[in-house]
């Protein structure tokens, strides 16, 4: 028998240029589009609002600490709490006194799948998924879009570069 992943999206409503996350965690398969904000920013909410997990941050001494939220864990919280680690992000080692840290790209019950952007046509239905994250060094995941596909038959999905 095989097996049918689901697969969570927030697939826009308007034509334009989204950046794209595409993640697997806890078992069902994301793909976030993101309107405003890069990456990091959109897999930091996915991992905090839909995994409720904290990240541990360097410069918060490891506590667990939510970016969305604004807040420490609360004891109580901390109890088979679901974490992420962060790393430095790439997009921004040139810069001489830079410090951004970001969620790593696998951790606790998730793993990133793909990261770029999607040119989307509404009036065409279509959907072209290129580019890479320059955050993560990372593009667009192809087996994900065949699942887009199943949720979609009635749209042209693609991948360029």
């Amino acid at each position: 028998m095989v097996k049918v992943t689901e697969l969570k999206t927030n697939f826009p409503q308007e034509s334009g240029d989204y950046k794209v996350v595409q993640l697997e965690m806890d078992d069902v398969q994301h793909l976030r589009v993101i309107a405003r904000g890069g990456h990091a920013r959109g897999l930091t909410y996915l991992l905090e609002e839909e995994g409720n997990r904290f990240g541990l941050y360097a410069e918060h001494e490891n506590r667990p600490y939510k970016v969305g939220h604004g807040r420490f864990a609360k004891q109580e919280e901390q109890a088979g709490m679901l974490t992420y680690e962060t790393i430095d992000d790439l997009a921004a080692q040139h810069l001489e006194f830079w410090n951004e840290h970001i969620p790593a790209l696998r951790g606790d019950g998730y793993q990133v799948l793909g990261m770029g952007k999607v040119r989307i046509y509404i009036d065409d239905k279509t959907a072209t998924f290129y580019g890479i994250s320059k955050s993560y060094g990372i593009g667009i995941d192809a087996e994900q879009l065949s699942l887009l596909r199943n949720l979609k038959p009635d749209w042209k999905i693609k991948q360029g570069n």
